[in-house]
């Protein structure tokens, strides 16, 4: 979740005692106590209240983190959580802000609330060292896998529910294999310490639903807390959200929106830029991820995941599940026969087949669906690479199931890129020559309509090709494997219309791989339609035989200074239609 516009705006609200004494320790804690109140607004105008928990005794130390709530009570309740999902699509494209736990409003009204009092497991009220921030892995139609890091002991615990009010559904790690322990680097000491990476699933949920939820630890020699009413106050910003997916193969109502971000892993100030240009373009509303590859440089490292991947799009990956494939920095310190190593330890990526598609029983490569829209993913920096006899044989079972199951849009991701004039030449790699040997003819075969790869530091649009297994001058000497071009729709933007669905009716490629890094290369690729330089990521858009697509640069504070400066680096629109 990106902050509200005024977020790092702080006022204090002091703890008014008449509203908060619950016994003579508690108010004697309260007499000095203030909390920090996040608001969008220059002040809080309305009047503030306070709930402490009841904690025997004494006050723990994590008390004033822990059991404090602070809520506007001037407004009604029932206005504080999120509206459904299909009228915050309307909200944020009108121009107006969300937040969890906050009411979608015109922004003149103040905002007091901080934190949400309601059922939950005690053990996701309090503070339990949180290293990596709650990430969405193998989303499906009726679970989601929530991925977190902590120091120290204890089985992670996640609550949730369908009211931020109600997250009285708890799952726990099955015990075994999670929580999986081990020496980590704290990316901001640099001190060694004892982290446990946890896994939690939660199953049974229901299709295109919308959950929140908070993630805690039980610590068997961590007091309990006595809370007031059961109840249990949960900061704002310890609890997310996020939807579940539409059943496999069913139609949507709503435009299924995709992130694909490639080479992002410097995850710097250059990243950031781009991460904010795609946030603010769509409003914080999209449907998943797609990671294209070297998510953390130089060499995948798990303090390189925490520091340039994790950190710097935790509060994305909390409510947006990331997909991700391997790159050839990814594997520096990955064993991709083995699935071993940091990029397998971090990442859950649905092999399982339970999020759609066949199983592959593999980490590096799985397919999963979203409602009519079928994702496959390839490892292309290893296994592609060396022939694997298995990764092939899955990935014509599960395209040749895909096209009889008649999927509106079938969209194939890896790392390098089978055409490419950017920072790396397609025509000289060896990687990319295996790719049009090997992969393409298959992707051909059973009517892939998008192939997304990163590896080249810029961005690439083809024509519609069919056939194109050669270097680049194949195009020129063959024209036949362009199967359509581009050319200016009614609405003056950049419009390609596909015919027929299934082998040779043609697909389409993409390059982005600008994600931190701006890249060289001459970009001539006489395949490419439209080529850039630039950072940046790409936003699709599928809408029902439509496709969307567009290249987002950077976020610049500074645009005035910026000669020509525009997030929108291209726009195209794919249109598919039956044949004759």
């Amino acid at each position: 979740m990106r902050a509200h516009p005024c977020a790092g705006l702080i006022v204090a609200a002091l703890l008014l005692l008449p509203h908060c004494a619950v016994g003579d320790t508690v108010g004697a804690w309260a007499r000095n106590a203030t909390t920090q109140v996040a608001s969008r607004n220059e002040s809080v105008s309305s009047p503030l209240t306070v709930a402490l928990e009841e904690a025997g005794d004494e006050i723990p130390a994590a008390a004033p983190e822990t059991a404090l709530q602070v809520h506007d009570v001037s407004e009604d309740p029932e206005e504080e959580y999120q509206l459904p999902k299909t009228r915050q699509r309307e909200a944020r494209r009108g121009g107006t802000q969300r937040g969890l736990g906050t009411r979608i409003v015109d922004g003149t009204r103040p905002e007091g609330v901080v934190s949400v009092e309601g059922l939950a497991h005690p053990a996701c009220g309090r503070s339990n060292n949180v290293v990596l921030t709650p990430y969405l892995q193998s989303a499906g139609s009726t679970r989601m896998v929530v991925r977190w890091r902590t120091s120290g002991q204890g089985a992670g615990v996640v609550c949730f529910g369908k009211s931020p009010k109600a997250m009285t559904s708890v799952a726990k790690e099955d015990g075994k294999q999670w929580p999986m322990y081990a020496e980590r680097k704290d990316v901001e000491t640099w001190d060694t310490v004892h982290a446990a990476d946890h896994l939690v699933v939660l199953e049974g949920l229901d299709p295109l639903a919308t959950y929140y939820y908070a993630v805690g630890t039980e610590v068997p020699t961590q007091p309990e807390y006595s809370v007031r009413s059961a109840k249990v106050s949960i900061p704002s910003s310890r609890y997310y959200s996020f939807t579940t997916f539409p059943e496999p193969g069913a139609g949507v109502e709503e435009p299924v929106r995709v992130w694909a971000i490639g080479d992002s892993g410097w995850g710097d100030h250059k990243a950031k830029r781009v991460r904010d240009a795609f946030v603010n373009f769509t409003g914080g509303d999209w449907d998943l991820t797609l990671g294209l590859g070297d998510l953390a440089y130089l060499r995948g490292k798990d303090w390189e995941y925490q520091k340039r991947f994790f950190n710097y799009l935790s509060e994305e990956n909390a409510r947006v599940p990331v997909f991700t494939t391997p790159g050839n920095h990814d594997a520096f310190t990955a064993d991709m026969k083995l699935q071993t190593g940091p990029y397998f330890d971090l990442f859950t990526n649905p092999g399982d087949g339970r999020s759609g598609g066949v199983p592959s029983d593999h980490k590096s490569y799985y397919s999963f669906d979203y409602g009519p829209i079928h994702f496959v993913s390839v490892d292309s920096d290893t296994l592609g690479l060396h022939d694997d006899p298995a990764l092939y044989a899955w990935l014509e079972k599960d395209l040749a199931e895909a096209r009889r199951a008649d999927y509106q849009w079938i969209v194939a991701y890896h790392h390098q890129p089978p055409y490419s004039k950017g920072s790396h030449d397609s025509d000289a790699q060896y990687e990319c020559y295996k790719l049009r040997s090997n992969l393409v003819p298959m992707f051909e075969k059973y009517g892939v309509d998008l192939v997304l790869a990163g590896h080249s530091h810029s961005y690439e649009r083809s024509h519609l090709l069919s056939g194109h297994f050669g270097p680049s001058g194949e195009v020129r000497s063959n024209p036949g494997v362009v199967k359509a071009r581009w050319s200016k729709g009614e609405d003056g933007v950049e419009t390609l219309v596909k015919t027929g669905e299934g082998e040779n009716s043609g697909t389409l490629y993409i390059v982005s791989g600008g994600g931190a890094i701006r890249g060289g290369g001459p970009l001539d690729h006489p395949a490419m339609a439209f080529s850039h330089k630039n950072r940046g990521s790409t936003l699709l858009e599928f809408d029902k035989d439509e496709l969307r697509i567009w290249l987002l640069g950077e976020h610049r504070d500074d645009k005035d200074d910026y000669a020509g400066y525009t997030v929108i680096l291209d726009e195209a629109k794919v249109i598919k239609k039956k044949a004759r």
